[in-house]
């Protein structure tokens, strides 16, 4: 859905005052001279979207119980339920401002609905969409107007599948770190007395007692007795909102260049972004080269004095660190350079400086103008990546997205959060006009250090009875990967269309994760992560808990960053479709419609002839791609012809003629349908760097080897039914295990014979399996007993005419029915021998692998299954539109 269409629907308005009075809020609460200085500029404005409860009848108990945390949140952080009150002395011409705890009807909280936008419609557009100003209140007021108005208004608005929970706060009274400080203080004291019926202690009390340097008295006097004298609206121009995503690989990979270049190893990823951002932002604005360029970066000045102001301190506490060079310079120097100029601003920003700037504004009080900054700063860099707005869990879930309000909006404001999911990574909210944002996102050096969002993770197509917005979010990682990755790539006969499929086609299916428990696993749990799962531990960083039958959401997601995407199928050399087709036949083979298994992907052929039909029509399909999670033996059951034939298990899928044409991609292929192409089964092995990948081989090789074969799989077990390899293996290791002369056998070579390591798993009991591809990964030398098990499979991937210089292969007719031993014959290979096919080995580590998503450009640099997969895809599309060129096409 588009968001212009979220249309807010105001449910109810009420105000909240503390739940009972403490005594320091019967004194006046004065500002500080941060916070003064600041009485013109707007409200503070954040907010924090979140997925909607599982129970959504109860969404109004959720509400009051908003209500009552928040009561009880004001008690320590009572201000913010008063309003602000003026004390003039017309003899001195001055007037001090404070609050007034009591003055007021306190906090307001509203209740808003917009029942027809969903999360996707707000994470998906390239630019910040309109609804979300609607989130929030109090918009366009100034501080100076919490005279009348609240200085805190909390607004919650329920969406169709998730809750937007939006803080409006006046800025003069505090700043954003004190702001965060209560809203994580409201979600920990909602989560323990509503959720968990806790008594909740509170761990970081806010302290109140304003600060002021010594020669100095409480209160910050202006040099005015009339409104009229200092009130300035300032009204922003038309700009465009973005959010850009760096990962920690890309902010680590910033700080490296930037300490390489300037010589130095004192330079912050955060400063290197800062310098990225500055340089970034005056190219695009084209400014003259002899022009003066200022970039701005907030301060937290309680960490600035000497001793220190405690982090919990509640008044505003901030002031702006600013950096100053030419255009020129800022151009031709290095990024390095720049970020130096960045961080000796900051390193030079003392106590001694912070200090003196408050002696002078105290001298001399001026109030700051919105429209003042946008001309002082090319640049200011607000918030902070160390705010813990994912930590504020009130206990329907962390936070999904954190979205600013229209609130101090001017070219050059950019603000920083951390970034969603990953440690070390940062988003930036950019606000700059149409022509600006265009020439930014044009720009190689920036668009380059940007890396792809998390949107396509769990949470945003579980939404319940609700289609998710696929089109939308196609489209927006389509700008962001061309404007970033195809500038200087040759896409010369490698282009992709990705058709738009409905998303009863991929997203909608994996709301059905756990559909068919317990005749198939629960999948629900490795859709974390895009389908890669959850990581294997917290500190790991290319380990996950990968289901195999997830790979078309790990295809899909990858795809989406192929660099050769192009929104025009007539100019595409091949079509990919995204259709979760494994996921769907679960449905056909453990659910309700198993006795209609010859209907799978009926529905999406008649989508394709019905929508667009000239992009299938164009090569008759012949252009045409999927992916399949499952084996190609799951899929190939013969068409019906009577009612017995339904009891067959499988679908039909692959003997549908209607996609004799597409090029299918399974996990596991037969050897003579040409339109089947097997891919390597996906591990957990997903490295984000190729220092990553290179440290693990590199662990491989070093790696000793105490253990002569070991056989991964079930069966085997009973001595009953035909012989057959699995039970042979067995009963072989089960021999040598027990046997008295090991030692002899293994002449010191190795510690133990055999292991067997029991993975047994119905579902995939075939050819290959997933172990043959775990075991290349840990650098063991795979032994094949048919060709049918890699060899005719796995051609584009474990090249055909190599298999000999990595692999042992064993006719499984020799050892189940001539009693050939396994064992003897791996002891005749020379252990040179086994040296180079265990480097071979290692050499294949990277083509067998799927790189986790928005890796590092070293990484890309080597190809992996995702990429061989696409090279094989193009080269047998162009072959079949060659070898079917004499042919009619569109019949």
């Amino acid at each position: 859905m588009s968001s212009s269409g979220g249309q807010i629907k105001h449910v109810s308005e009420c105000f909240i005052k503390p739940k009972y009075t403490v005594e320091e809020s019967k004194h006046p609460y004065y500002l500080t001279p941060w916070g003064v200085s600041t009485i013109e500029f707007h409200y503070m404005q954040h907010g924090l979207l979140f997925k909607k409860p599982k129970d959504q009848s109860n969404i109004a108990k959720v509400v009051e119980t908003l209500k009552e945390s928040l009561s009880l949140t004001l008690v320590y952080f009572y201000p913010l339920a008063g309003q602000f009150t003026t004390r003039v002395n017309e003899e001195r011409h001055e007037c001090v401002v404070y609050v007034d705890c009591n003055k007021g009807p306190g906090a307001k909280f509203i209740h808003a609905a917009s029942p027809h936008t969903t999360i996707s419609d707000i994470l998906s557009p390239t630019y910040v969409p309109p609804v979300v100003q609607s989130f929030f209140d109090l918009n366009g007021i100034t501080n100076h107007d919490g005279h009348t108005q609240p200085l805190l208004s909390v607004k919650v608005t329920e969406l169709f599948d998730g809750i937007f929970i939006a803080i409006s706060m006046n800025h003069a009274v505090t700043d954003g770190t004190s702001l965060h400080h209560f809203w994580i203080t409201w979600s920990e004291i909602h989560r323990a007395r509503y959720v968990k019926n806790q008594v909740f202690s509170i761990r970081f009390p806010p302290t109140h007692n304003t600060w002021f340097p010594g020669e100095f008295g409480i209160g910050a006097p202006l040099p005015f007795t009339n409104l009229d004298e200092y009130v300035c609206r300032y009204e922003a121009p038309h700009l465009l909102e973005r959010i850009f995503h760096f990962s920690s690989e890309s902010m680590q990979r910033l700080k490296r260049k930037a300490n390489e270049e300037s010589n130095t190893n004192e330079i912050s990823s955060f400063q290197a972004l800062t310098a990225l951002v500055w340089r970034s932002i005056v190219r695009a604005n084209r400014l003259p080269y002899d022009e003066i360029t200022n970039c701005g970066i907030s301060s937290n000045d309680r960490s600035k004095l000497d001793p220190p102001l405690p982090q919990n301190y509640f008044p505003n506490a901030v002031s702006d660190i600013k950096a100053t060079t030419t255009v020129r310079e800022l151009l031709e120097q290095s990024l390095g350079w720049v970020a130096l100029v960045v961080h000796q601003s900051i390193k030079n920003y003392t106590d001694e400086v912070v200090r003196e700037a408050l002696k002078q504004w105290l001298d001399s009080p001026i109030i700051y103008q919105l429209e003042m900054y946008s001309q002082v700063f090319s640049v200011l860099m607000t918030n902070s990546p160390r705010f813990y707005v994912y930590e504020n869990e009130f206990g329907f879930g962390k936070p999904l997205a954190f979205r600013n309000g229209p609130a101090c909006k001017f070219a050059g404001n950019v603000a920083a959060c951390p970034g969603y999911q990953e440690e070390g990574s940062i988003d930036l909210e950019i606000c700059l006009s149409p022509e600006t944002m265009a020439a930014l996102e044009s720009d190689k050096e920036f668009m380059e250090a940007v890396s792809l969002p998390h949107i396509l993770g769990r949470e945003l197509f579980m939404a319940p009875n609700r289609p998710f917005s696929t089109t939308t979010v196609l489209l927006t990682i389509f700008s962001l990967l061309l404007a970033a990755q195809a500038q200087d790539s040759d896409c010369n006969g490698r282009w992709i269309h990705v058709r738009k499929l409905p998303p009863r086609f991929n997203f909608d299916l994996l709301s059905n994760c756990s559909s068919y428990m317990p005749l198939s696993d629960d999948l629900c749990p490795f859709l974390a992560n895009q389908g890669l799962g959850h990581k294997t531990h917290n500190r790991s960083h290319s380990w996950y808990r990968t289901d195999p039958r997830l790979l078309e959401l790990i295809f899909h997601r990858r795809i989406l960053e192929y660099p050769c995407l192009t929104a025009d199928p007539t100019v595409a050399n091949a079509v990919f479709l995204p259709y979760y087709g494994g996921i769907d036949a679960m449905r056909y083979l453990y659910g309700p419609d198993y006795n209609s298994s010859h209907q799978h992907g009926r529905d999406l052929f008649n989508f394709l002839q019905s929508d667009n039909p000239e992009i299938w029509k164009r090569f008759s399909g012949h252009d045409h791609f999927l992916v399949i999670s499952r084996t190609a033996w799951d899929l190939c059951q013969p068409l019906p012809t009577s009612p017995e034939d339904q009891r067959l298990w499988g679908t039909s899928f692959l003997m549908l003629p209607e996609f004799f044409n597409v090029t299918v991609l399974t996990l596991e292929s037969r050897a003579w349908p040409w339109q089947e192409q097997a891919v390597p089964h996906p591990t957990s092995f997903h490295p984000p760097s190729l220092a990553l990948l290179e440290s693990w081989i590199l662990r491989v090789r070093r790696s000793p080897r105490s253990t002569l074969m070991l056989f991964a799989g079930g069966g085997g077990t009973s001595s009953s039914g035909a012989p057959n390899i699995r039970r042979s293996i067995r009963e072989e290791c089960d021999s040598y295990n027990n046997s008295s002369n090991i030692e002899d056998l293994l002449n010191g070579r190795f510690q133990n014979v055999c292991e067997i390591v029991d993975c047994s798993n119905g579902i995939w009991e075939t050819p290959a399996r997933r172990s043959t591809f775990d075991g290349i990964i840990a650098g063991c030398i795979p032994v094949f007993f048919e060709d049918n098990s890699a060899k005719k499979q796995y051609q584009w991937h474990l090249l055909e005419e190599e298999f000999g210089e990595f692999s042992v292969t064993i006719p499984k007719e020799e050892v189940v029915f001539k009693g050939l031993k396994v064992v003897d014959v791996l002891m005749k290979i020379p252990r040179s021998e086994v040296r180079k096919m265990r480097e071979k080995v290692m050499e294949l580590i990277p083509r067998i692998i799927y790189r986790k998503h928005g890796s590092s450009l070293g990484l890309k640099t080597k190809k992996d299954a995702f990429d061989i997969a696409i090279d094989g895809t193009l080269q047998r599309i162009k072959g079949r539109l060659g070898h079917a060129s004499d042919a009619t096409l569109n019949e």
